[in-house]
């Protein structure tokens, strides 16, 4: 009995300190929705390009987690360019002290993106993009050439240092490739799903699935990817 007992003890402590995906953002409720052209369609786990949405006009979808929340953190979700764009477009995921078109956040102040850009046929490079001050700097590019092909994204934030990880066939099945990039430490309060800018002449066509914030906050998890060592039960080896 009491073997079983210190088993039991043993997995539930293993099992404090594991953490698993699974947890998609509800864009229907509690998120706000700025798009005047209403061509960003906005379903319960899905942001989607009606037709397309237009950098003139731009449109993005943006929650507050509060002040702070975002400190060290690991997104996931999928997602693809479902048609041509006849010009260069950009369209953003991201963090930001501010809820707002993208062109309007950086021109001052902290934010961390990551930018999908098409080139007129298809989805074609994705970044990682760090603003301090009003600053930008760029990760290498990871090229995506397949159109309506569903890319599988991992974004996350461990100090100082960005990564962005793209597969396709589902998370961490076919590698297309990792960038990491130096960015800002500062906290976030706004997690934009979708941003496109305003003032511009693209038509974006970009569709958004899925959206995990599993690991967003840093007081919740420790670095997402590794798994703390398990405490000593009393009565088992080691």
């Amino acid at each position: 009995m009491k073997r079983i007992c210190a088993i039991f003890l043993l997995l539930l402590l293993s099992a404090s300190v594991l953490w698993a995906w699974g947890t998609l953002q509800t864009f229907t409720s509690g998120w706000t929705h700025v798009d005047t052209n209403g061509n960003l369609g906005v379903y319960t786990n899905s942001l989607l390009d009606e037709s397309a949405v237009t950098e003139s006009a731009g449109a993005y979808h943006v929650k507050s987690f509060g002040s702070g929340y975002f400190g060290n953190f690991a997104w996931r979700w999928y997602g693809s360019a479902d048609a041509e764009s006849s010009t260069w477009t950009e369209c953003r995921t991201g963090l930001a002290a501010s809820a707002d078109y993208w062109n309007n956040i950086t021109s001052s102040g902290d934010s961390l993106w990551v930018r999908y850009r098409t080139d007129g046929s298809y989805l074609n490079t994705a970044q990682i993009a760090n603003v301090s001050g009003g600053t930008a700097t760029y990760s290498t590019d990871i090229t995506i050439n397949s159109l309506s092909t569903n890319y599988y994204w991992q974004f996350s934030r461990s100090g100082t240092t960005a990564t962005l990880t793209i597969w396709t066939g589902g998370y961490e099945s076919t590698l297309v490739g990792t960038v990491n990039l130096t960015c800002v430490s500062t906290t976030f309060e706004y997690c934009h799903a979708y941003n496109v800018m305003t003032g511009g002449s693209g038509n974006v066509h970009w569709q958004l699935h899925d959206l995990d914030l599993s690991g967003a906050a840093a007081a919740a998890y420790p670095a997402p990817w590794v798994r703390e060592p398990d405490e000593p039960v009393m009565g088992t080896r080691p």
